[in-house]
C-alpha cells in the first residue's frame, strides 16, 4: 500500500498541475452549464476512520457558472445511497480562474435535507481548450460516517466540458 506522500507524488507525476496541461492564452470560462467528471485521486482520514468516498471513486455532474452578473460556482452530482437517489451540492464563492490557485470556505450537503455544512477548500484549474478546463480540487470536510470531529481531507481530478450557457468567442 501506498502513503500519502508516494500517493501525493504519483498524484503530481500522472496528472500534473493545471497550469502543466493548461492552453496558453485561454481564460476559464466565467458562464454556463458544464458537465463535470472526476475521479478521487486521494482521500485521507484525520482520525483514521472510512471517509463517505475512496481512492479511485469516479463521479460526474454539472457545474453551474453565473456569469459576469455573479460569482460564485455551484457543483452538482447525482448519488446513490441506501435510502435511495440524491444530489449533492457544493456551493463555491467564487468563480474559478484559469491559472489562479484559490482556497476558501464552501457549502455542501444532500439537496432538501436541511442547512448545508462548512468546509475548506483549494482549487487549481486551467484550460484544456475555449470550452473545456480541468485541475485539482482539494476538500477538507466533517467526516458524516466517522467518529464525532473527525475530518476527512479529499484530493479530486475534475475536467468540466460545456453543455450550455454562452458559447466563447
Amino acid at each position: 500500500m501506498l502513503t500519502n506522500k508516494c500517493m501525493i507524488a504519483a498524484t503530481l507525476i500522472c496528472f500534473g498541475s493545471a497550469s502543466a496541461h493548461a492552453a496558453d492564452g485561454i481564460a476559464l470560462p466565467k458562464a454556463g452549464h458544464f458537465y463535470g467528471y472526476g475521479t478521487v485521486a486521494l482521500i485521507d482520514s484525520k482520525a483514521g476512520s472510512a471517509c463517505p468516498v475512496a481512492m479511485g471513486d469516479k463521479f460526474a455532474g454539472v457545474l453551474q457558472l453565473p456569469g459576469v452578473s455573479g460569482k460564485g460556482s455551484i457543483f452538482r452530482v447525482p448519488l446513490t445511497l441506501p435510502s435511495g437517489m440524491v444530489v449533492q451540492e457544493d456551493v463555491f464563492p467564487e468563480t474559478f480562474e484559469a491559472n489562479v490557485p484559490s482556497a476558501g470556505y464552501y457549502q455542501f450537503g444532500i439537496i432538501g435535507t436541511g442547512p448545508l455544512t462548512t468546509g475548506r477548500y483549494k482549487a487549481d484549474f486551467g484550460p484544456l481548450d475555449a470550452e473545456s478546463f480541468g485541475g485539482q480540487l482539494t476538500l477538507i470536510y466533517p467526516n458524516p460516517v466517522g467518529a464525532p470531529g473527525d475530518i476527512c481531507t479529499e484530493l479530486d481530478w475534475l475536467v468540466f466540458i460545456r453543455t450550455g450557457g454562452p458559447a466563447a468567442d
